[in-house]
């Protein structure tokens, strides 16, 4: 596949190099020299979307990089889910915030997550139904607020009946999927496998988060670092029909290798492009089936 073509079909969080002592243009021109084009703009120190001088500077840094974002985390500080009506009216304030910032900078897709940490996990079991009519609630307000242009997709979590009931609540022309195949991996471990995700939801799939997780449990990994059966999960995209972005959602403090962000950044390229070729030649072996 020539790099152009490339170019399209990888991309990476601009929480990738977070926690460094870099500044924001810093750390895209470094991402760009490794061969991104196309990223996911996360919430941070530098990168404080909610306030509107923030986004004009953000704003102003894009205008001289090639660079585009083409979705925008939401931030994870309050629950969406959660059974605090206070709580959820900040999740849901701070997704609308994000929305403002995705029609300022160009954005398409705004991702949130259902919940957030442990703490909910611990919870599901006494909690799980109130917790998704809550959240059923919190989607039903947002999709009154959300601007034209720009698409809603929700992160799968730890539960996958909370992904089905809300989606068959919502239709996909309102409520997209992201896929997180390190959160897949952390649910395989409970007994759903890594690809049901997928299978069950394909159809909304209008996002990814790409990362490996290791025996320990760390996640936000480079692809083919950890554990995740990278073949099984390209042949489910493949079988979906999913031609779209692979969003590398990567930490550059989970690693292992870290030799400096310039390496890690060009090995990322690297292995996201030994993703499409793996997708490519599975989708070529389909093929040559008929």
């Amino acid at each position: 596949m020539k790099e152009d073509e490339l170019k399209n079909k990888i991309g990476i969080s601009s929480g990738t190099l977070a926690g460094l002592s870099l500044p924001f243009e810093r750390k895209l021109l470094l991402m760009e020299n490794a061969g991104f084009r196309t990223i996911e703009l996360c919430h941070g120190e530098d990168t404080n979307y909610l306030k509107r001088s923030e986004v004009k500077k953000i704003k102003d840094i894009l205008s001289k990089e090639k660079i585009i974002i083409r979705a925008i985390h939401a931030p994870c500080q309050y629950q969406l889910s959660s059974l605090s009506k206070g709580e959820q009216k900040k999740a849901i304030d701070e997704i609308r915030g994000t929305f403002d910032a995705a029609v300022e900078l160009g954005a398409k897709i705004v991702v949130f997550h259902p919940h957030e940490g442990s703490e909910w996990v611990t919870r599901l079991e006494l909690e799980e139904e109130a917790r998704i009519t809550m959240l059923k609630k919190g989607i039903s307000m947002l999709l009154k607020y959300i601007p034209s242009g720009i698409n809603l997709a929700l992160e799968n979590g730890d539960s996958l009946k909370m992904m089905k009931e809300v989606f068959t609540e919502f239709p996909k022309e309102s409520l997209g999927f992201c896929f997180d195949s390190a959160h897949a991996a952390h649910t395989e471990i409970t007994g759903v496998p890594l690809c049901k995700f997928l299978e069950k939801f394909g159809e909304r799939l209008i996002h990814t988060h790409i990362s490996d997780m290791n025996i320990k449990g760390q996640d936000h990994i480079l692809p083919f670092e950890g554990v995740i059966a990278w073949e099984e999960v390209m042949g489910m995209l493949s079988r979906i029909a999913y031609k779209s972005l692979l969003l590398l959602e990567l930490n550059i403090s989970s690693s292992s290798y870290i030799p400096s962000p310039e390496i890690y950044l060009a090995e990322a390229w690297h292995r996201g492009r030994k993703l499409v070729e793996l997708q490519k030649r599975i989708e070529e072996n389909i093929f040559s089936q008929f």
